[in-house]
């Protein structure tokens, strides 16, 4: 904090004091008599017996006047001394106060005729700099003069030093009086080129004394926060800081927390809206260096295009989770958030594959796996729900997502793969597109073709219908339909050469090669061929954007 020493003026009393002092004492002589003859007067009918003597009122009188004569003038003294003590044991009222800091800090009181009335050492090399300089009674103008050479003195004006003078007002005093005081400490510095100018830079700034006491108690000096005022923060704002640090118990990494306001507001959050994200990052953690990373993730989400109002609902997936694993992985989840954004997933459904992440896995190390599983199924055109199912089914046959690495790639385990010689129905019982329904799918993309064959099995993990459409020039089309939303997987062109074949009428005979080799999965090794290039272009752009965390062990076994 600081040590403090007050340095008072020990000023006399005023010579037109002592001048006076004579006709003060015979009016408290005559002031006094009146007040005893007051007080008497309702007993003036009375006598008081002594000695078997019988004496009148004016004889009590005239007794103590006499006494009085005597006991007045010490008494008036008496009372002369006890008025004078605050001129003695109190310093001259303070104006302002100056902090000076450039690494030794100190606080300098001045009146309003700038004359030095008090002086206050920041901790550390301040104390032991100026040990015994007495600066009470001098001017404003000798004060930093003197300053000013004990820091040449001791190597800390240097051209690279900036020299602050904060001014704040003394109590009672209107913030806006404090402008004759910059102006003044602006022209000492100007007037004088060998004061202060031995450094850098000097830099002026009023501050408001609300401010600055919050941010004193909180043990931060004008040089911790001049850099939120020179941004324009308000005083209301940086108070509002200095207490989300008080409360979350922060301490010593102030400007990790500042920083992390002015990278809220520079990406374009209001005041409002940067508060509110450093106030709901310390609830998480005291750390400030995790809450200024916490904060680059919001940048992050704001410089993609994920709205504020859906941003900060990230915070809501870590009520159910341990704060330190919740923290630690934010900026996983955050990466997770924006991949699902830049794959064209709203931000609606990619909060709630979240969500569903984040329940199944609360130590949140297999969360992005999860997710890529989800983008995966997105990738190949599934829509919202039905993708969301899928990845909640894989959850529910191995809640302990050991074997999630198969699920993400083929959406089902071996045993779920279709059965060669099960009939066409029953590989895909119970989808929401028959196979009636999905040949007048393919025919609505073919009009004038004709359906010639119709099978079921999965493409890439999801059940599918799989049709040969037979053109009229003899040529055909293969067309693959999401078997639970209708929607067309894939469409390819085949030649007439290869729809010949042994069992249809000629021009309209598949032939047996008809199927792409590189479409087939090798179940043993788990490999798509023709997904590669893809993959890695996806991974490219995460590894160049840089935070992201999603497992892609699925490109390379």
């Amino acid at each position: 904090m600081s040590n403090k020493r007050e340095q008072v003026r020990q000023p006399g009393l005023p010579a037109n004091l002592y001048i006076f002092l004579p006709d003060f004492l015979s009016l408290l002589q005559t002031l006094t008599l009146v007040t005893v003859k007051i007080l008497l007067q309702p007993f003036s009918s009375y006598f008081i017996v002594k000695d078997e003597r019988k004496i009148h009122y004016e004889e009590v009188m005239t007794v103590l006047s006499k006494r009085l004569k005597l006991i007045i003038p010490v008494f008036a003294l008496l009372l002369l001394l006890v008025a004078a003590l605050p001129l003695f044991g109190s310093p001259p009222a303070a104006f302002a106060h100056i902090t000076l800091e450039v690494n030794p800090g100190l606080v300098l009181s001045v009146d309003s005729e700038s004359m030095i009335t008090g002086v206050e050492f920041k901790e550390g090399a301040a104390q032991e700099l100026f040990a015994g300089m007495d600066f009470i009674g001098m001017s404003l103008d000798q004060a930093l003069t003197q300053i000013a050479g004990h820091l040449k003195e001791a190597g800390f004006l240097n051209p690279e030093d900036v020299v602050l003078l904060a001014v704040h007002p003394a109590e009672g005093i209107p913030l806006e009086e404090m402008t004759v005081v910059s102006e003044r400490l602006e022209q000492l510095v100007e007037n004088h080129p060998d004061l202060l100018q031995l450094a850098g830079r000097v830099e002026t700034v009023i501050l408001d004394p609300a401010l600055y006491n919050a941010a004193r108690k909180a043990g931060l000096w004008p040089s911790d926060y001049v850099v939120l005022v020179a941004h324009g923060a308000v005083a209301e704002t940086i108070t509002t800081l200095i207490s989300i640090m008080d409360s979350a118990g922060i301490s010593g990494q102030h400007y990790n927390i500042f920083e992390a306001y002015m990278d809220l507001r520079a990406a374009g959050l209001s005041e409002a809206d940067a508060l509110e994200v450093i106030n709901q990052a310390s609830a998480i953690t005291s750390n400030a260096t995790n809450i200024y990373e916490i904060a680059s993730d919001f940048v992050d989400m704001q410089e993609v295009g994920i709205a504020f109002t859906d941003a900060i609902k990230m915070f809501q997936l870590g009520q159910n989770i341990d704060q330190n694993i919740f923290t630690e992985e934010f900026s996983t989840l955050t990466s997770d958030l924006i991949d699902m954004h830049e794959e064209g997933i709203s931000i609606e459904v990619a909060l709630e594959a979240l969500r569903m992440a984040v329940a199944a896995d609360h130590s949140l190390e297999e969360v992005s796996t999860i997710i890529s599983a989800f983008i995966d199924l997105k990738e190949y055109g599934i829509a919202d729900a039905a993708a969301l199912e899928l990845v909640r089914q894989a959850i529910a046959a191995d809640p302990s997502l050991e074997t999630f690495e198969i699920l993400k790639q083929e959406g089902v385990t071996d045993e779920d793969l279709p059965d060669e010689d099960m009939p066409a129905e029953a590989n895909v019982s119970g989808s929401a597109v028959n196979a009636q329904q999905a040949s007048t799918i393919a025919l609505g993309a073919v009009p004038d073709g004709t359906v010639v064959e119709v099978s079921s099995g999965f493409e890439r993990g999801i059940a599918t219908w799989e049709l040969l459409i037979l053109k009229p020039d003899g040529s055909g089309v293969e067309i693959y339909i999401d078997a639970a939303t209708g929607k067309i997987l894939k469409q390819e062109n085949v030649p007439a050469a290869d729809m010949q074949d042994e069992d249809m009428p000629a021009g309209t005979k598949p032939a047996e090669n008809k199927y792409d080799d590189s479409l087939y999965v090798d179940y043993d090794n788990y490999e798509y061929e023709y997904d590669k290039v893809d993959k890695v272009d996806r991974d490219d752009k995460n590894n160049n954007r840089g935070g992201s965390k999603r497992s892609n062990e699925h490109d390379d076994e």
